[in-house]
């Protein structure tokens, strides 16, 4: 399979789903107030000291928090996530992992199950580029896709939401980081579309999301999960 071609359905398709039980938005805030005396200093992963990683709130507004969250996975330099696709509820048919360590070193992995294995990788060092299929030798390319994949974003984050689209629905823990759960659900002619964004408490970054999208017209259904970790430490070189 051409590596543009495959890299494309990989990452750029759409598709997993959430649900959560509606808190007290009082209750929300003022535990917020009192995790938030509580809260560590952000590291500083970000270049642009007006996009640093900033701690919210349980009364701000759900459009503004993920359309910045958004903004800062997009600046942020050293971070590892992680992309997972189904269809039919098979979450995991395609599996990729993006590593990020600085503004121009990326390195990212996929596997595909079907309709066939595929598997391969891809290295973006400043403004040279290399990837494999397989087991296969590495190979220069071009940056076209690498330059992509920096600037990537789950699905649940490219929707362009209006002011009311979005319902804090809950503030529960990822991997031990307090986070504010958003909730996006349309249910209209065509397909039932339901998506959930967990935003770091402390740092404002995405750290999870996932949709899950049915079609009604041929009663099939496309799940996507997405998730990352920050401040990883990633060494990424050249492979030749």
């Amino acid at each position: 399979m051409n590596v543009r071609l495959f890299i494309a359905i990989s990452f750029l398709a759409c598709t997993r789903v959430g649900s959560a039980q509606d808190l007290s938005l009082g209750d929300v805030a003022r535990q917020t107030k009192i995790d938030r005396s509580k809260a560590p200093t952000a590291k500083k992963i970000f270049t642009n000291e007006d996009e640093a990683p900033k701690a919210i709130a349980a009364d701000e507004d759900p459009v503004e928090v993920v359309h910045s969250a958004a903004l800062g996975l997009l600046h942020d330099y050293s971070h590892r996530c992680t992309l997972s696709r189904g269809k039919g509820g098979l979450a995991g048919d395609d599996s990729s992992v993006i590593e990020v360590s600085g503004p121009d070193r990326l390195h990212a992995t996929w596997a595909r199950t079907h309709p066939e294995p595929t598997q391969g990788e891809l290295i973006l060092i400043d403004n040279d580029a290399f990837s494999r299929q397989g087991r296969d030798p590495w190979k220069k390319t071009d940056t076209f896709e690498a330059s992509r994949l920096k600037r990537y974003l789950p699905q649940g984050l490219q929707a362009g939401y209006k002011s009311g689209d979005l319902k804090l629905v809950g503030k529960p823990s990822i991997d031990g980081s307090p986070t504010f759960q958003y909730q996006y659900f349309v249910n209209d002619t065509s397909l039932n579309r339901t998506v959930n964004l967990w935003i770091g408490a402390y740092d404002g970054l995405p750290h999870k999301t996932e949709m899950r999208t049915i079609d009604k017209d041929s009663h099939s259904s496309y799940d996507e999960s997405y998730s990352c970790t920050y401040g990883v430490r990633v060494e990424i070189k050249a492979p030749i």
